[in-house]
This record gives C-alpha cells, structure tokens and sequence, in this order.
C-alpha cells in the first residue's frame, strides 16, 4: 500500500506540480494519473520489499 501511495505522490507532483510531462491521450489513466506508472513503481516497490525480506532479513 505504501508502494502505491508513493507511486500516486510522484505522479501527481511530476505532472500537476512540477510540470516534467504530460500523458498523451492513449494512457489510461486513473483519477488522473497514468495506470502504467502506477503498476510500475507499485511493482517495484513490491518486488524491492519481497527480495529485501528474501535475501538480506
């Protein structure tokens, strides 16, 4: 849940913000924030706990 909600903060800063870059109309987007990057930086996040606890805990 972290992971997603750190995953919201970036994109919403980055595009409402600071203005880095927009979505083009093809990304599917989820009360306003592009789903690909959400999926992404939630996974990520996920898989960096997962390995974490796996090989170092």
């Amino acid at each position: 849940m972290l992971g997603f909600l750190i995953a919201i903060w970036i994109e919403y800063m980055a595009v409402y913000l600071l203005h880095k870059w927009e979505y083009s109309e093809l990304m599917p987007v989820i009360f306003g924030i592009g789903l690909s990057p959400l999926v992404q930086l939630t996974t990520t996040g996920l898989m960096t706990i997962y390995f974490l606890r796996k090989f170092i805990l």
